[in-house]
């Protein structure tokens, strides 16, 4: 009786190891591009504030625009219509000048004729992106867990919303949806957005560039810490090219839609090394 009942835990065991791998498979397929599509690679902007030159190696280094421009923008119109999945803040507490930015950014993805995809939030940064692209036409799919669904919490007039169960699979949902990813400044929450997308993007299991939006040098600090990180072994040079640091809305959006090929992904077990 008793071994009847190992060779049944035994089996079950079996069904369960099956089950994750056709999961895992499952997520894997529904990424919307292949991993080898487009990468970026993050910057030091030399004149940001309290940034120290040189932080990156050099064959770490391109130039992205800081200045105002129409050029970004009338570059971004040129591209195929792409779904942008902004992560932000939802505080209210914060300087004017995030807002702002915040704001000017989702104006500038609306005129580009891009869609983003967000948090769902009516409130902080994300809530102020959003809004500037529907002040100015533009679309938006949001993403939330039903219990958020509380007045006043939730954007309204959203083209497309996704109600999920869990946090979780609300940025799985919001992965699967974006072709191209920017980080605003934020606490916890988009920390951890950030981090699970970069670390999905340089195993391969997400493709697009991921950018942050460093207003008033909030990026500072996490940049050097990943510098430091990729300096001392405890993460692959690789990955630091995936990012993109971006001190204007403009040129964030520039980073987001433009494709350098720059791969950066870690799948192979030798990319570990370098």
């Amino acid at each position: 009786m008793s071994s009847d009942i190992c060779n049944f835990m035994h089996v079950l065991i079996i069904i369960c190891i099956i089950l994750e791998i056709f999961t895992h498979l499952l997520y894997n397929l529904s990424s919307r591009e292949e991993a080898a599509r487009e990468g970026a690679r993050i910057v030091p902007p030399e004149k940001a504030d309290n940034l120290e030159k040189g932080s990156l190696h050099s064959d770490q280094e391109r130039s992205i625009p800081e200045e105002d421009s129409k050029a970004a923008q009338e570059s971004s119109l040129a591209k195929t219509t792409m779904n942008i999945c902004i992560f932000g803040a939802s505080s209210d507490r914060l300087d004017p000048v995030y807002f702002e930015e915040a704001n000017k950014l989702g104006r500038l993805i609306a005129g580009a004729g891009h869609v983003i995809v967000f948090g769902g939030g009516a409130g902080g940064l994300m809530g102020a992106c959003a809004k500037g692209a529907q002040g100015s036409g533009g679309r938006l799919i949001g993403i939330a867990p039903r219990f958020f669904d509380e007045p006043g919490f939730l954007l309204d007039g959203c083209d497309k919303f996704i109600f999920t169960e869990t946090m979780a699979e609300r940025k799985e949902k919001m992965f699967s949806q974006s072709d191209a990813y920017i980080a605003l400044p934020g606490g916890i929450g988009t920390m951890d957005e950030f981090f699970e997308v970069l670390t999905l993007r340089q195993l391969g299991l997400v493709s697009g560039a991921i950018v942050l939006l460093n207003t008033g040098g909030f990026y500072n600090p996490l940049c050097h810490m990943l510098q430091q990180m990729a300096d001392e072994g405890f993460m692959s040079g690789n990955c630091l090219k995936l990012i993109s640091l971006c001190r204007t809305p403009e040129a964030a959006l520039e980073a987001a839609v433009k494709a350098d090929g720059l791969q950066g992904s870690i799948r192979r077990l030798e990319d570990y090394t370098k």
